[in-house]
């Protein structure tokens, strides 16, 4: 065997094989299908979702027996305080469970 026989062979050892570079591509492919589907979810329920939220949170506050807060604004909470003024609180997207669910 020459030396120019022995430096291809290690050429040839140091190439990725078909299969590897298959795999990568796949898991490139997942990843980014990964992405695009939490991205895509989250701006497509986020709205949907917070106003659900808001309703059920509503509700187990009125189950509890507390009276000065509301969600009658639908992503909004309507808090009444002391001197009974309003104060909305608002439930933002990042403050939703929604982004948590997608992680």
């Amino acid at each position: 065997m020459t030396a120019f026989d022995r430096r291809l062979e290690k050429i040839h050892k140091k190439r990725k094989t078909p299969a590897t570079v298959r795999r990568r591509q796949l898991v490139l492919a997942e990843m980014i299908g990964a992405v695009v589907a939490c991205v895509g979810g989250y701006l497509l329920f986020i709205d949907p979702v917070r106003r659900f939220e808001v309703n059920l949170t509503s509700k187990i506050i009125e189950l509890m027996g507390i009276d000065r807060i509301s969600g009658a604004l639908g992503d909004s909470f309507v808090v009444f305080g002391p001197g009974l003024e309003p104060v909305v609180a608002e439930m933002t997207g990042s403050c939703s469970v929604w982004s948590s669910v997608l992680a």
